[in-house]
C-alpha cells in the first residue's frame, strides 16, 4: 500500500510521464527511478553510474517459484491469501523448444533449466543485488497479456507492478529438489503446501529485475551491473550458441531498462508486451516442424 500511494503521489502531483495525462501506471515508472537510481554520492565515486541503466527486463521466458502469501488486516483476523512470485531465472522459449523438437519424449523441462539455457548468465545474479516486479491487471498476474492490454488499450491503467519477494537466483540452488515443472495460475486454492516446492512454473507475464544502487561502490559488484550483465549475454561468444534464425528474438529477451523508459512507462511497456509476443509466437512456429 505504501508502494501504491507513492506512485499515486508522483504520477499525479509530479506530473508522471513527460508528456499527456500522468496516471497511476506513470508513477510507478517515476517511483521507481527515484528509487533506484544512483545517488549523487555514487555518480561521484563512479561517473560512469550517470548514464547506466537502471535494471532489466526480461518480457518472456520467466520461470518461478510460487507461494502463497497471507494477507492480515489486523492481529485479530486474518485477511485474504495473493500469489506471490520467488523469482528463479529467464530462459529462451525457442530455445527450449528447439532441445524439445531434438529429444522428443525424452526432453526435460528442469534439465533444460539446468544446462542449456542460453540465458544461464541471468542465474548469476546474486539475490541481494537486484529487486524483482512483476506486473498485474486488477489484480491477476495472468491477466497481462499482450491479446488484452491491445485489444483494450485502456486496461494499461489498471496495471500495477507488484514486489516479488526474492529467491536467491543461483541456478542450482533454486532448482535443487525441483521436480515439476507447470504454468502459472492466480489461483490461491489449489496450491499443495507439499508440493509447491517441487514445482517451477512457467510465467508469461514479464519479470522486471532493477539494480540496487547502494551496491554500486562496491568493487566486486560494479563489476556486475546490468549494461555488463547484458553484454555478456550478447556478446559475440554467447551469439554463437544461438541458432541464427532465432538471434533477433533473443535480443528482445533481455531489455535494459533506463530512466526515459519509466519516464515513459505506459508506451515501454507496450513495448515489452510485443517482444514476448513476438518471442512467443515465433517460439511456437518451431514445435514439431514439418520438415
Amino acid at each position: 500500500m505504501e508502494i501504491k500511494i507513492n506512485c499515486l503521489r508522483n504520477g499525479i502531483e509530479g506530473g508522471g510521464a513527460s508528456n499527456g495525462p500522468a496516471t497511476l501506471l506513470d508513477g510507478y515508472g517515476t517511483y521507481l527511478y527515484d528509487l533506484y537510481k544512483p545517488s549523487d554520492a555514487d555518480v561521484a565515486a563512479h561517473p560512469e553510474l550517470a548514464d547506466e541503466p537502471l535494471g532489466i527486463v526480461y518480457p518472456m521466458g520467466n520461470t518461478v517459484f510460487k507461494v502463497i502469501k497471507s494477507i492480515t488486516y489486523s492481529d485479530y483476523s486474518d485477511g485474504a491469501k495473493e500469489p506471490i512470485v520467488k523469482f528463479v531465472r529467464s530462459w529462451f522459449l525457442p530455445s527450449l523448444i528447439r532441445e524439445m523438437n531434438k529429444n522428443g519424449d525424452n526432453f526435460s523441462p528442469v534439465s533444460y533449466l539446468r544446462e542449456y539455457n542460453p540465458l544461464s548468465s541471468t542465474s548469476s545474479n546474486r539475490n541481494d543485488m537486484w529487486s524483482y516486479y512483476y506486473p498485474v491487471l486488477d489484480g491477476k498476474a495472468n491477466d497481462v497479456t499482450f491479446s488484452n492490454i491491445m485489444a483494450y488499450p485502456s486496461l494499461i491503467n489498471n496495471v500495477s507492478l507488484v514486489n516479488a519477494f526474492k529467491l536467491s537466483t543461483d541456478l542450482w540452488y533454486s532448482t535443487t529438489g525441483v521436480t515439476k515443472y507447470g504454468e502459472w495460475q492466480d489461483k490461491t486454492d489449489d496450491i499443495n503446501d507439499e508440493n509447491r516446492p517441487k514445482t517451477i512454473l512457467d510465467t508469461l507475464f514479464p519479470i522486471f529485475a532493477f539494480y540496487k544502487p547502494s551496491y554500486s561502490t562496491n568493487s566486486y559488484i560494479i563489476s556486475q551491473r546490468p549494461s555488463e550483465n547484458y553484454k555478456y549475454m550478447f556478446s559475440a561468444e554467447k551469439l554463437s550458441e544461438i541458432n541464427e534464425a532465432d538471434i533477433d528474438y533473443y535480443k528482445k529477451s533481455a531489455v535494459l531498462i533506463y530512466k526515459k523508459d519509466l519516464m515513459d512507462f505506459k508506451n515501454f511497456f507496450k513495448k515489452i508486451l510485443v517482444y514476448g509476443k513476438e518471442i512467443y509466437t515465433y517460439a511456437n512456429s518451431l514445435r514439431n516442424p514439418q520438415s
